[in-house]
């Protein structure tokens, strides 16, 4: 792709003089009208020896390799290229600010890996592999992790992502709006509201802590209002109402019934809870309970979306089931809510369903491919790498989700912290912490309150932000 160069200035990278690197940018030039009426100031600098023969600086004598007399078999253009470049950055001080420095460009994001067809900058490649045959880590650890692709975007959701119209331009301004709206799951964190979300600026999504996500019992309370999951199973002619109540935006009609008929037709979420809820109705009981498991049945198909009848095992009465740490148990009425471990298969698409429309399975603790087990940073970074797909018809817009994809990867990020920091948590005595105890810390500054004392976990200096 050929560089434009600019009709006023003659420089490559911009074509208008109002771009900040034209020469002839009226507001550049001001700037530089105004330090040429201020009073010149005075630099002081060392004494760089001249030639006397070439008059160059930076040597004295003539069979210098940078003086005229210099012979070499090896002369060639690199030797002068690289003198001239000292020399230019030996005067880099008296360089006119009237001069742009060269930008820094990785170039084109056009290198593939040969393993999973991720795009990638050349420069991004290991240190062994060369620029004919590159390979790449920062992907899929050159070959180790393999996933399935994800799920196409439906046509619906990615006519929004697109469209010029007011209605795309609305759902991609209140993104996160819409998508709190139809989630199955709340959202407790802290979000910082003073950086770039409530002002003017470039939007950033920052918060604090611990990312919970909960989720509420089937039906609500007698008098309650249902709120996220419990929408689905409600009186389907108020569906609309309550989901406008739960946001604290301005959604638009229109899209949100459109969005709603997707979830409909292909959420299996959506299927099973109205099984749930439909077994709980004719049988006039309140005690059944869906058990959603955090590992699947290990299979070819293991990460692919799940069937309705995948998703959950509902159980009647008080029929025993063995049910492990991670699993998630929805009760048909409960005052409780049931957290849901950042672990489970499905701890994203339960709250990200505009991303995961079909419930795509995310990582798990027991994640593999093939005898290599996944970790949850090999997991995402394969998951947030740019691929072409030639086929329309089975792409999905991950990156394009504005918004909302930046809220996905902060969430993400606190996952892979909260393992990192679970890792430590489990494995102190692998760290040789035991020299640090709270309680030796205690005895030397001459504390005996044992019972102000807790649990310490000592970081190690590897971790990013410990002492």
């Amino acid at each position: 792709m050929s560089t434009p160069n600019c009709n006023t200035c003659g420089l490559p990278g911009h074509q208008r003089t109002t771009h900040r690197d034209c020469l002839a940018n009226p507001n550049r030039l001001a700037m530089h009208q105004r330090n040429e009426n201020e009073e010149p100031h005075v630099n002081v600098t060392r004494t760089v020896p001249v030639c006397t023969s070439c008059s160059q600086e930076g040597h004295l004598s003539s069979t210098h390799r940078s003086g005229p007399n210099y012979n070499s078999n090896n002369n060639d253009n690199n030797n002068s290229n690289i003198m001239q470049e000292n020399l230019r950055l030996h005067n880099i001080g008296h360089i006119s600010n009237n001069d742009t420095p060269p930008r820094h460009s990785l170039g084109l994001m056009n290198a593939e890996c040969s393993s999973c067809h991720a795009r990638l900058f050349i420069q991004e490649r290991t240190l062994r592999s060369s620029l004919r045959n590159p390979t790449f880590n920062l992907c899929c650890q050159e070959g180790t992790v393999e996933l399935p692709q994800l799920n196409p975007t439906p046509p619906e959701i990615s006519q929004l992502l697109h469209g010029t119209d007011a209605a795309a331009i609305h759902f991609r301004t209140n993104i996160r709006a819409y998508n709190n709206a139809l989630s199955f799951t709340s959202l407790g964190v802290n979000i910082d509201e003073t950086v770039a979300n409530s002002r003017r600026g470039a939007y950033n999504f920052h918060i604090h802590g611990n990312v919970y996500y909960h989720i509420g019992s089937l039906l609500p309370a007698e008098d309650n209002r249902p709120a996220f999951a419990q929408i689905y199973v409600h009186d389907p002619a108020t569906e609309t109402a309550n989901r406008r109540a739960v946001s604290n935006a301005q959604l638009n009609n229109n899209t949100l019934e459109t969005l709603q008929a997707l979830m409909h037709r292909l959420n299996p979420f959506v299927r099973s809870f109205q099984n749930m809820a439909q077994i709980a109705r004719n049988q006039g009981v309140d005690n059944v309970r869906m058990i959603i498991r955090s590992e699947n049945t290990p299979n070819r198909r293991r990460y692919n979306a799940p069937t309705a009848e995948e998703v959950g095992i509902i159980i009647v009465d008080n029929h025993d089931e063995n049910i492990g740490n991670r699993d998630i148990v929805l009760r048909t009425r409960s005052d409780q809510l049931e957290h849901i471990s950042e672990m489970h298969r499905f701890y994203d698409a339960l709250q990200y369903v505009l991303i995961f429309p079909q419930g795509d399975e995310g990582w798990t603790i027991n994640s593999r491919t093939g005898i290599h087990n996944i970790t949850v940073m090999g997991w995402y970074k394969y998951r947030l790498m740019v691929r072409i797909n030639n086929n329309a018809n089975a792409t999905n817009y991950l990156h394009c989700f504005g918004r909302l994809f930046q809220q996905f990867i902060v969430d993400m990020y606190t996952k892979l912290e909260s393992n990192r920091l679970g890792f430590i948590r489990h494995n102190q005595e692998r760290l040789r912490s035991d020299l640090y105890r709270s309680v030796a810390d205690a005895m030397n500054v001459g504390d005996n309150n044992l019972e102000a004392l807790g649990r310490r976990i000592i970081l190690p200096s590897s971790f990013i932000g410990s002492p």
